[in-house]
């Protein structure tokens, strides 16, 4: 029987946006503050880019996008994250605003990359981060979450068909360089999705 490391069981222990594999996590991670991403429930500490979201300060835990880093514990797991804003990206040779700051966590000596949107126009640079920090991370990314668009349109495609497909183009490079992808539903969970990836569905009621 397999063993889940520190760095699978956090991620199944807090929602990321709206999507969860439990109903009643303590935090949810963010890139960015768009209502769809953000949880109704306001006894969930939002962590990430959320400084002027609306909230009570005590249930939101804000991480400058370049800036400081923030620690969460949960179930006895300790976790860094970080936000990835325009110097730390342009560090990675990429020179412009994505539709999310990318996210990551660390746990241990493995780490996670979190994109919990992008536009067609942001495949590239992702594809560019998730090479990068293959080859310059000082732990191992292991983890990829990412959104799978189905039924969504938007984002800089023209219909949701051709969204639909971008996902899978992102999914299929990051399972090509070696990683462990968890497939968000965004707002479903399209039949291309390999039964191999772990999927979690939209689980906690957001603003929209």
């Amino acid at each position: 029987m397999l063993l889940s490391s520190d760095l699978e069981k956090f991620i199944e222990l807090v929602a990321w946006g709206g999507c969860s594999a439990i109903r009643c996590p303590e935090y949810s991670i963010v890139g960015h503050t768009h209502r769809d991403h953000i949880p109704k429930r306001l006894d969930i500490v939002v962590v990430g880019p959320v400084a002027f979201l609306k909230r009570d300060e005590k249930y939101k835990l804000v991480v400058d996008p370049d800036g400081n880093r923030a620690t969460i514990t949960v179930d006895g797991i300790e976790a860094k994250i970080y936000v990835f804003g325009k110097r730390t990206l342009s560090s990675y040779g990429i020179d412009r605003k994505l539709h999310t700051y990318p996210v990551m966590v660390i746990v241990g000596n493995e780490c996670a990359l979190y994109i919990d949107d992008f536009d067609i126009g942001d495949i590239e640079d992702i594809k560019k981060l998730i090479t990068a920090l293959k080859s310059s991370a000082k732990s191992t990314l292991k983890k990829f979450l990412m959104p799978v668009y189905g039924g969504v349109s938007g984002h800089g495609a023209e219909d949701p068909k051709e969204l639909s497909e971008a996902s899978k183009e992102l999914m299929l490079f990051a399972m090509a360089e070696g990683l462990e992808v968890v497939a968000l539903a965004h707002k479903i969970i399209p039949s291309w999705v390999p039964q191999s990836v772990t999927r979690f569905y939209k689980t906690i009621e957001t603003f929209r």
